[in-house]
Protein backbone atom coordinates (compact mmCIF):
# COMPACT_ATOMS: atom_id res chain seq x y z
CA UNK A 1 0.00 0.00 0.00
CA UNK A 2 1.15 3.47 -0.79
CA UNK A 3 1.78 5.60 2.41
CA UNK A 4 2.93 8.08 0.73
CA UNK A 5 4.44 10.15 -2.48
CA UNK A 6 5.34 13.40 -3.32
CA UNK A 7 7.62 15.22 -6.16
CA UNK A 8 10.25 17.09 -4.54
CA UNK A 9 9.35 20.83 -5.91
CA UNK A 10 12.67 22.50 -3.63
CA UNK A 11 16.03 21.37 -2.90
CA UNK A 12 15.27 21.77 0.64
CA UNK A 13 14.74 18.91 3.02
CA UNK A 14 10.84 17.83 2.50
CA UNK A 15 8.61 15.50 4.72
CA UNK A 16 7.38 13.01 3.14
CA UNK A 17 6.38 10.85 5.87
CA UNK A 18 5.06 11.52 9.45
CA UNK A 19 3.16 8.84 11.34
CA UNK A 20 0.77 8.93 14.06
CA UNK A 21 0.47 4.74 14.07
CA UNK A 22 3.06 2.11 13.99
CA UNK A 23 3.75 2.07 10.43
CA UNK A 24 5.98 -0.84 8.28
CA UNK A 25 7.79 0.36 5.33
CA UNK A 26 8.74 -2.01 2.79
CA UNK A 27 10.26 0.15 0.23
CA UNK A 28 11.05 3.20 -0.87
CA UNK A 29 10.84 4.08 -4.64
CA UNK A 30 12.86 7.07 -6.27
CA UNK A 31 12.10 8.37 -9.84
CA UNK A 32 14.23 10.50 -11.69
CA UNK A 33 12.12 12.51 -13.72
CA UNK A 34 14.66 14.39 -15.62
CA UNK A 35 17.02 14.21 -18.45
CA UNK A 36 20.08 14.86 -15.94
CA UNK A 37 21.49 13.06 -12.88
CA UNK A 38 20.78 14.06 -9.45
CA UNK A 39 21.46 13.37 -6.06
CA UNK A 40 18.83 12.60 -3.08
CA UNK A 41 19.60 12.62 0.91
CA UNK A 42 16.65 10.56 2.64
CA UNK A 43 16.74 10.91 6.60
CA UNK A 44 14.43 9.20 9.42
CA UNK A 45 14.08 11.32 12.87
CA UNK A 46 12.18 10.90 15.99
CA UNK A 47 10.90 14.21 17.63
CA UNK A 48 11.50 17.67 16.80
CA UNK A 49 15.65 17.25 15.97
CA UNK A 50 16.32 18.35 12.57
CA UNK A 51 17.65 16.79 9.40
CA UNK A 52 21.40 15.96 9.43
CA UNK A 53 24.02 13.51 8.74
CA UNK A 54 23.44 11.82 12.12
CA UNK A 55 19.96 10.69 10.92
CA UNK A 56 20.30 10.69 7.37
CA UNK A 57 19.75 6.81 5.60
CA UNK A 58 21.15 7.62 2.76
CA UNK A 59 23.22 10.36 1.76
CA UNK A 60 24.13 12.31 -1.21
CA UNK A 61 23.39 9.16 -3.19
CA UNK A 62 23.63 9.85 -7.76
CA UNK A 63 20.61 8.20 -9.28
CA UNK A 64 21.49 8.46 -13.17
CA UNK A 65 18.76 10.48 -15.68
CA UNK A 66 15.38 9.09 -16.21
CA UNK A 67 15.90 6.04 -14.02
CA UNK A 68 13.96 4.62 -11.01
CA UNK A 69 15.83 2.48 -7.95
CA UNK A 70 13.87 0.64 -5.61
CA UNK A 71 15.25 0.65 -2.11
CA UNK A 72 13.69 -2.99 -0.38
CA UNK A 73 13.89 -3.60 2.98
CA UNK A 74 13.71 -6.99 5.03
CA UNK A 75 10.37 -7.76 6.12
CA UNK A 76 9.84 -5.89 9.91
CA UNK A 77 13.22 -4.23 9.50
CA UNK A 78 12.31 -0.70 9.10
CA UNK A 79 9.19 0.18 11.69
CA UNK A 80 8.31 3.66 12.42
CA UNK A 81 7.21 3.37 16.30
CA UNK A 82 3.65 5.87 16.58
CA UNK A 83 5.13 8.43 17.72
CA UNK A 84 6.11 11.32 15.67
CA UNK A 85 8.68 9.37 13.48
CA UNK A 86 9.50 11.54 9.76
CA UNK A 87 10.87 10.40 6.55
CA UNK A 88 11.98 12.98 4.80
CA UNK A 89 14.67 13.89 1.47
CA UNK A 90 15.96 16.23 -0.05
CA UNK A 91 17.25 16.00 -4.19
CA UNK A 92 20.02 18.28 -5.73
CA UNK A 93 17.57 19.88 -8.68
CA UNK A 94 13.61 21.25 -7.97
CA UNK A 95 11.53 19.26 -9.00
CA UNK A 96 13.43 16.37 -10.20
CA UNK A 97 12.60 13.68 -8.04
CA UNK A 98 9.49 11.41 -6.90
CA UNK A 99 9.66 9.36 -3.77
CA UNK A 100 6.97 6.72 -3.29
CA UNK A 101 6.79 4.89 0.03
CA UNK A 102 5.35 1.74 0.35
CA UNK A 103 4.36 -0.09 3.83
CA UNK A 104 1.60 -0.39 5.72
CA UNK A 105 0.07 1.31 9.11
CA UNK A 106 -0.72 -0.70 11.45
Amino acid sequence: MILAQKNLESTSDVVILKNRVKTVVRSIILCNVTTSNVTYRIYRKKGSSGFSTSNALFYDVTLPASSTEIIDFPEGSFVLSANNETIAARCSSASSLTITIDGESL
